[in-house]
């Protein structure tokens, strides 16, 4: 967690200008740590271990539209029973997202470290392939969702540390 940028104020995330190295006027205020992000056309998706982007709630994902700097509405969340869920991965797959990390609940659906969400709405899908530990990372291999993490099984399947999934 860090507080500034190249002596600018930035909390939690800093959005750099590549030319410049400079942090730009964009300031999301990120109300704990970001894990994962991903870019889905001209926005900016955050996952991590946080409940606040820009002064509005999100618990544990986000997403930012790059071009003007607001919050937009699409907020999913994850949740855990002892604290609020952590996304330490994130993989676009055409109208899908995958997230994964440590929850129990995604967007009210229980789902264990590993979930695809609807982009456009952030509704939980129907698929589904629990880890019995946490997911840290996500890859596309042509169809298959390659994942790794702390986990001995996944999807009822009992695979050590790595899986492919359909």
């Amino acid at each position: 967690l860090f507080g500034s940028y190249g002596g600018v104020e930035r909390k939690g995330l800093a959005v750099i200008d590549i030319p410049s190295g400079k942090a730009t006027a964009l300031d999301l205020r990120v109300s704990g740590h970001v894990h994962a992000l991903a870019l889905h056309e001209q926005d900016l998706l955050i996952g991590g271990s946080f409940f606040e982007v820009a002064g509005r709630e999100r618990r544990g994902l986000a997403a930012v539209d790059t071009r003007t700097g607001d919050v937009l509405p699409w907020a999913p969340t994850v949740r855990s029973p002892m604290y609020n869920g952590i996304v330490r991965a994130m993989e676009i797959d055409g109208a899908k997202l995958y997230v994964g990390g440590d929850f129990t609940n995604a967007t009210g659906v229980a789902r264990s470290n590993l979930a695809a969400l609807d982009l456009m709405t952030g509704e939980t899908l129907p698929w589904r392939a629990d880890a019995n530990g946490p997911v840290f990372k996500l890859a596309k291999s042509g169809d298959l969702l390659v994942v790794g993490g702390a986990f001995t099984e996944i999807g009822a399947q009992p695979r050590s540390r790595l899986a492919a999934l359909d």
